[in-house]
């Protein structure tokens, strides 16, 4: 991290359990003259410590490996910090909607580092704009046609990436932090407006309505 007398404009910090990729994140992060890396963390438990030591305008939060549930994790940090930018760093696309629900100003998927998306993200988190990659855009526009068409909602359509992945029940109640009669009643949501009478016919459906996620 640089040390200079010059005025700092956007101060970042970056979460992300991967050194490396901390590494590279600040690297083009420093290299803005207006911007100025504050701290990087590896885990929520230390990223709650480091907020709490440094003036921070614009949060870098990587999705996965972090050790808490991210939307969870988002709305606290939005309720102890009203002001804080939070920019989302995902090799995962298809939580856009629930991260932007839960106070996330940006989304950026790691894929599309180039372009300068993550920069054009940080200014926009630190004015108060909303920003998404164009992947991102991608998928929530095809999400916002898909939900139309089957009436399904973001939580909806969630719970059955979830399932699609392998998860149970029960597995998907934990991740997400709610009951698993809640779980429970989603999934009979869903095969009510799907016409899908099992699992697997579930995750066949998902594949190929949302087969856009896995390019």
């Amino acid at each position: 991290m640089r040390s200079t007398g010059e005025p700092l404009q956007i101060r970042v910090m970056v979460a992300d359990d991967h050194p490396a990729m901390r590494r590279g994140l600040m690297t083009i992060i420093e290299a803005e003259p207006q911007m100025h890396v504050v701290a990087d963390v590896g885990s929520f438990q230390a990223l709650v410590s480091a907020l709490a030591r440094h003036e921070t305008h614009v949060l870098i939060l990587d999705l996965i490996g972090m050790g808490a549930i991210p939307d969870v994790y988002i709305r606290n940090l939005k309720q102890a910090y009203p002001h804080l930018g939070i920019v989302v760093f995902s090799g995962e696309v298809d939580f856009v909607s629930e991260m932007l629900e839960a106070g996330a100003a940006a989304y950026v998927v790691k894929s599309e580092l180039e372009d300068d998306q993550l920069l054009l993200a940080i200014r926009a988190a630190k004015a108060g704009q909303r920003f998404l990659s164009p992947r991102a855009q991608e998928y929530v526009d095809c999400c916002a046609v898909q939900s139309d068409k089957y009436r399904l909602v973001p939580q909806e359509v969630r719970i059955l990436k979830l399932i699609a992945q392998g998860l149970d029940t029960k597995p998907v109640a934990d991740y997400l932090g709610i009951s698993y009669k809640t779980v429970h009643n989603y999934i009979s949501k869903i095969r009510d407006k799907t016409g899908c009478t099992t699992r697997a016919h579930m995750v066949s459906w998902y594949r190929t309505v949302y087969g856009v996620v896995d390019r």
